[in-house]
Formats: structure tokens, C-alpha cells, sequence
């Protein structure tokens, strides 16, 4: 009769040949524990065989928190995990390779024990053991390979109810391990949400964002000043469009720098200080450009000047200031915007993608910049100043005056909702710069301090 050994030898084989899920391979490894007869010299193959029983019949069980095979399927492994368990937990060894193994054994074995529980409807005791048994496993789950066990600790603890400590597993894993959706479901609670909120609220901060907390109320309470002086201006902005001509981009190669083209792709040329009233955006260029006629692509505006706009400059096309500039609000995406002077933007600038540039030659007065992927500056010159690095305005990406995982200082609501409506997207840019404009903080108010 062949020994336990020479059973698991044989399941090995099959599993190099017909792959790890070998149906064949598991009846070597049935036979194999049939055949246990409690030597020591094959305790190691006894476990070996039963952990392979576990493999084989959750073949697919351990990249899903929840899911995963038929119950059935995962009940048939249940003696196999228990017995793996009861092998593996109180075994010591001085071998890294073998203490590895083990590890993965207690893992894997809890894991299917605590699933099976948690995908039945038992009752609150059984539900403790196997909260209790994944805890276990979790003790040996120190690398974001294996988030997945403190996920199903996670949903045991909430079908416990116990919300407070499910809450924190959760929000102490995503601190850990950013962009992580093992926890995806629970995210988008309303419960979770609102523990979330509670939680920022009372949070201790350190002193690194403390100090940005801080800065964002002060730029809020300049901007809030600055709005509530120009309603007791009496004084009237006047609008002012110079003479203007279509002009071939080869005449000005080497005067400005920032447009590229062909020689004879036209730019609007603006001869004089421009001011305008409203937004510089598509509708009112399409305007300037009314009963004019230009040759190949039309690649941008030129102003020999200052270029002076009572609101925001939104149009996607290349700009040339030779002076100073003054907007509210400044958005570059394709484009490559340069000013030669001052640059003045009162509520701030957001850069988009890569393909574009903007370029201030002089002194920048502005309080917010918003870079997603761009070229662009990103401190002030003239008062304080935030600097948030939002790549792809992914939530996770968020680093804010260089603070990596910093989206929590920031509002929630300025966070868009996703396609299932659930508060956890992207950085709103127009939500963001609606509260600047408001004269509203869209950080938090938060005061505590960790010492």
C-alpha cells in the first residue's frame, strides 16, 4: 500500500501536467490522507494533501471577497481548512521558505472557513467563530496581496453588527493600501459615509496639514474680503477691443514662442491693451472671428498688450499676452498660453493633460493651482498660495502642497458622484472653483492638532 508521501508525490505530477486544479490530482490527494497514519515523517505530507484539497476546490475562491464558487463546492473543503488549521497554527520553524508555507496554509484555510459562514444564514455564534477564525488569518496578512482577508472580516463584522469596527478595518486598510475596491461595497454605504464624515471631523491631524487647513482659510478669508470690495466699487470695467487683424504664424516666429504650426496658419492679432467683459471662452471668440477669412488651421490670439477679462478664460486655444493679465479664473488644456508680464487670476488655474503649457515670464499673483498632468507653475509670487497635484482628479491621487493621499482636507462635495451615484469620483473642478467663487473654503475646518 502506497504512504501518504508517495500519494502527495503523485498529486504533484498530475497538477504539473493537467494544472493546479487537477481533478485528478485531487482523488491522489483524498487517497493521501486516507492513507495518513500519523507518522511523524508525514505530518508535513498530511497537511500538504489537505491544503491542496482546499486549493483544488476553491480554485477560484481567493481573488473575491465574496462570490466565488458554488456553496456546495466550498463546503466540500471546510473538513480539509479545519484540519489545515489545526496542522498549520501551532507549527514553529526556523526556515524562512517553510514559514512562508505555513502562513499561506492558515491564510487560505481561514479564509474558506469564515467564507463558507459568511455566505450562510447562521446564527450570531457561528458568526463569532468565524470572525474569529479570518482575525486569525489576518495575522499573517501583511501585504496588500492579501486585503481581501481584512475585507471579509469587514462584512462578518457588519452581519455582526458591529459597524464601528468594520468602519475601521476599512478606512484603516484604504490609509494603508489606496485604490484598493475590495471595500468598494461598503464605501458606498450612506452609513459608512456618514461614520466617515464623523470621523474627519474629529480627526487629529498632523501638523503638515494642519498648517494647510490654515492657509486655505486665510487665502478663503482674502478672497471673501476681495469679493465684498469690489461690490463698493462704484467704478465700471470698461470693455476694450483694439484694432485687429488676422495674421500669418510665420510673421511672428521667434516673437511668440509658444505657438507651433505651419508658417502659414493664422493667428488673431489684437494691437493694443485688450479688455473684456465676461468670459473669454468659444462664444465670444467666435465673435472676434466673425466676417473674417484666415488660411489653413487658425491657431490662436496674440495681444500687443495687457489682456484684462472680467471673468474667466475657458477657450482651448494658444494665447499670447506681451504684458500683463488679469481673469478670475485661467483653464489651459491644449493649449499653450504665454504672458510676458504679471499674471493676476483671482481665484485660480487649472492645467489639464499634457499636450499644453503655460508659461508666466513675470510675477504670479493667484491662490489656487490645480495640475492634472501639466505644464504650469504652481506657487504664487504675490500672497499664499495651494498647490494640488490631481492626475487624472482621481480621489486617491490627490497631493496637496506635497502631502501624497491628501484628498481628505479637502470637502467632500467637491468630489463628483459616480455613474451608480455614489460620492466617491473624481475632483469636481467647476464644484471646487464654484465655492472659491463664493468666497467659501472648500477645505475643511478642522482645528484639533496631533501633538
Amino acid at each position: 500500500m502506497k504512504t501518504t508521501t508517495e500519494y502527495v508525490q503523485e498529486g504533484i505530477k498530475l497538477q504539473e501536467r493537467s494544472g493546479t486544479s487537477s481533478r485528478k490530482a485531487l482523488e491522489r490527494y483524498k487517497k493521501a490522507i486516507k492513507a495518513y497514519s500519523l507518522k511523524k515523517d508525514e505530518e508535513y505530507a498530511f497537511l500538504y494533501a489537505n491544503y491542496q484539497m482546499v486549493l483544488i476546490y476553491g480554485s477560484d475562491l481567493y481573488n473575491k471577497v465574496y462570490g466565488g464558487p458554488e456553496l456546495q463546492e466550498v463546503k466540500e473543503t471546510l473538513p480539509y481548512a479545519q484540519t489545515c488549521l489545526e496542522l498549520a497554527k501551532g507549527t514553529s520553524t526556523h526556515c524562512a521558505e517553510m514559514k512562508s508555507f505555513y502562513e499561506e496554509v492558515i491564510r487560505n484555510a481561514s479564509y474558506a472557513l469564515a467564507w463558507y459562514s459568511y455566505q450562510q444564514l447562521v446564527d450570531k455564534s457561528e458568526l463569532e467563530k468565524a470572525l474569529e477564525t479570518i482575525s486569525l488569518g489576518c495575522e499573517y496578512s501583511e501585504s496588500d496581496l492579501y486585503i481581501y482577508m481584512f475585507a471579509l472580516k469587514a462584512h462578518l463584522l457588519l452581519k455582526l453588527r458591529r459597524e464601528e469596527e468594520s468602519f475601521s478595518i476599512v478606512d484603516s486598510c484604504l490609509r494603508k493600501y489606496p485604490g484598493h475596491d475590495d471595500f468598494s461595497d461598503i464605501q458606498k454605504s450612506k452609513a459608512y459615509r456618514q461614520w466617515k464624515e464623523k470621523l474627519l471631523d474629529e480627526t487629529c491631524f498632523s501638523v503638515e496639514k494642519k498648517e494647510i487647513l490654515q492657509k486655505a482659510a486665510r487665502i478663503t478669508a482674502v478672497i471673501k474680503n476681495t469679493i465684498s470690495e469690489q461690490k463698493t466699487d462704484v467704478r465700471e470695467f470698461i470693455a476694450n477691443v483694439p484694432e485687429k487683424e488676422i495674421t500669418p504664424l510665420g510673421i511672428t516666429r521667434g516673437k511668440q514662442a509658444c505657438f507651433y504650426g505651419d508658417d502659414d496658419d493664422s493667428l488673431l492679432l489684437f494691437k493694443g491693451n485688450l479688455h473684456i467683459k465676461g468670459n473669454l471662452d468659444e462664444a465670444w471668440l467666435g465673435r472676434q472671428l466673425e466676417n473674417m477669412r484666415w488660411k489653413n488651421d487658425f491657431m490662436g490670439i496674440i495681444v500687443a498688450g495687457n489682456l484684462e477679462v472680467d471673468g474667466d478664460i475657458t477657450c482651448d486655444i494658444s494665447i499670447q499676452v506681451e504684458k500683463d493679465l488679469i481673469c478670475d479664473y485661467l483653464y489651459t488644456h491644449n493649449c499653450h498660453i504665454e504672458v510676458s508680464g504679471n499674471a493676476h487670476i483671482k481665484y485660480g488655474i487649472y492645467g489639464q493633460y499634457n499636450d499644453g503649457t503655460l508659461v508666466i515670464k513675470g510675477k504670479v499673483s493667484c491662490p489656487y493651482f490645480i495640475n492634472n498632468d501639466h505644464s504650469m507653475p504652481s506657487k504664487s509670487d504675490k500672497g499664499e498660495s495651494i498647490y494640488i497635484e490631481a492626475f487624472c482628479l482621481d480621489i486617491n491621487n490627490i497631493e496637496i502642497d506635497g502631502l501624497i493621499y491628501s484628498a481628505e482636507l479637502l470637502l467632500p462635495l467637491v468630489f463628483d458622484e459616480d455613474k451608480e451615484g455614489n460620492e466617491e469620483g473624481d475632483l469636481s473642478i467647476d464644484t471646487f472653483f464654484s465655492i472659491v467663487k463664493k468666497g467659501e473654503n472648500p477645505f475643511r475646518q478642522v482645528t484639533k492638532l496631533r501633538s
